[in-house]
């Protein structure tokens, strides 16, 4: 080895250093926002989607008990949520919000851990690890300290992004498993299903030739929008999901507030 290969491996062992420790000290930052700020408090939604879910399961049985872990909450059904609090109620006898906020959050690093796995390739370099972190790791009211914004909306990104990342292997086991994420997506939040849609784009570019692979997302697809809306109660009082279509100015104008909030 040179003189010259080595002060180039020193500098790039030196910068990979640096990505590391300044990723590690963003999330700390973070959770110390999350545990600074999060309270053992229902708020809102909570009262009647969770307590009413404990109290009302706990007077049923098998198989009545799995298919109301399914059953929607408001416009959605949120499995993962439900499923998250029964097993915190059964391992600690009580509901804890701010469990469920901490764990929530936990699946920013399962993302961040998912998206630089994408970006290993990236000749290594671990300094793009920060501008990834920095996008995640934003501390935002309600989003990172509502128990169920926090998991609902978090974990179903995480969800999302596990069953595109799978997809976009080459295994038939890793197929299977993007598909597995996909349902468990849809039944996650009332968006989970647009998983499916693209998932599309990632089959079109890594498995274009694959009929088989089309056929079964497709299936798989069908099945899973079938089975969300089977038996679906449209809540009262929220309006029609086509009210954009009759007010587009104003729709226009939530469209950049929301973004230009994000």
């Amino acid at each position: 080895m040179t003189l010259q290969t080595f002060k180039i491996h020193k500098n790039e062992n030196s910068i990979n250093f640096i990505g590391i420790i300044i990723s590690i000290a963003i999330v700390i930052i973070y959770f110390s926002f999350v545990f600074l700020f999060a309270y053992n408090i229902p708020f809102w939604d909570e009262y009647d989607s969770l307590f009413d879910f404990i109290n009302y399961y706990r007077n049923i049985s098998f198989p009545e008990s799995l298919q109301y872990l399914f059953k929607n909450s408001n416009e959605h059904r949120i499995f993962t949520h439900r499923l998250a609090f029964l097993i915190q109620y059964i391992i600690e006898g009580e509901i804890n919000f701010k469990h469920i906020i901490i764990i929530g959050n936990i699946g920013l690093i399962w993302i961040f851990l998912i998206l630089i796995n994408i970006f290993s390739d990236f000749k290594g370099n671990k300094i793009i690890y920060v501008p990834i972190a920095l996008l995640l790791f934003i501390p935002q009211n309600q989003f990172s300290d509502w128990g169920m914004v926090t998991f609902n909306s978090i974990i179903e990104y995480a969800l999302v992004f596990t069953s595109l990342f799978f997809l976009n292997k080459k295994r038939k086991f890793d197929f299977v498993l993007a598909i597995i994420f996909a349902l468990i997506a849809t039944y996650s939040f009332g968006n989970g299903m647009l998983t499916f849609i693209v998932g599309y784009i990632v089959l079109f570019f890594k498995h274009k030739k694959s009929f088989i692979k089309y056929s079964l997302w497709s299936l798989f697809m069908i099945i899973a929008i079938l089975g969300y809306f089977y038996q679906y109660h449209t809540p009262g009082g929220l309006g029609s999901k086509f009210d954009f279509l009759f007010q587009p100015i104003n729709a226009i104008k939530f469209f950049f507030t929301i973004w230009g909030g994000i």
